[in-house]
């Protein structure tokens, strides 16, 4: 079980955004990876160590949150704080792949949410993209109807067919302003 406390230094002095503190009560009370498959919200204990292997520029490790597990090989969510000041459930979410490449997946954490509620995993490659698939196979989590539920009572927001919609009007606004930043900064191999 993750606390509030360890989870907070994830945002070095900034307030947890109010969407991930919810989130994080609805993830200790039903399990972690119990919801949407393989997702947790996790406490990295030093983002600069995590960000490391893309980037050694304090402007970008400054600017990048990681607060979640994004599947079950080592992709990872963070927050992207381009709009400095700004409250962080306002910035866009983005998605660092485990084989490379690092995409937008949401414009703000509702957004986010919503795709959390599809439920598979995500599929990150470096050239493709960012890809959420559904076989006929696939079973949703134990606790996928409770957190649809709770995305309803909690911010009234309904789930989605369609998580891509979201991802590829994200990536619409701000995939180009990312790379636009974010190569500068990272490390070139």
């Amino acid at each position: 079980m993750l606390n509030i406390k360890d989870f907070e230094k994830e945002f070095y002095g900034k307030p947890v955004p109010s969407e991930l503190a919810k989130l994080l009560e609805f993830q200790n009370k039903f399990g972690e990876e119990t919801y949407s498959e393989c997702f947790s919200l996790s406490y990295y204990k030093d983002r600069f160590k995590e960000l490391e292997t893309w980037s050694d520029s304090a402007e970008f490790v400054n600017s990048i949150y990681p607060f979640a597990r994004a599947n079950g090989s080592g992709s990872f969510y963070a927050l992207w704080d381009n709009k400095k000041g700004s409250e962080l459930s306002d910035v866009p979410v983005v998605i660092f792949g485990d084989e490379g490449g690092i995409f937008i997946v949401a414009r703000n954490l509702l957004g986010f949410l919503q795709i959390l509620a599809f439920g598979p995993e995500p599929s990150v490659d470096p050239e493709s993209g960012v890809t959420l698939y559904k076989g006929d196979d696939f079973e949703p989590q134990e606790n996928a109807a409770a957190y649809v539920e709770w995305l309803k009572e909690t911010f009234k927001i309904e789930k989605i067919q369609d998580p891509e919609s979201i991802i590829r009007e994200a990536q619409n606004e701000c995939q180009q302003l990312f790379t636009d930043w974010s190569s500068k900064l990272l490390k070139k191999y």
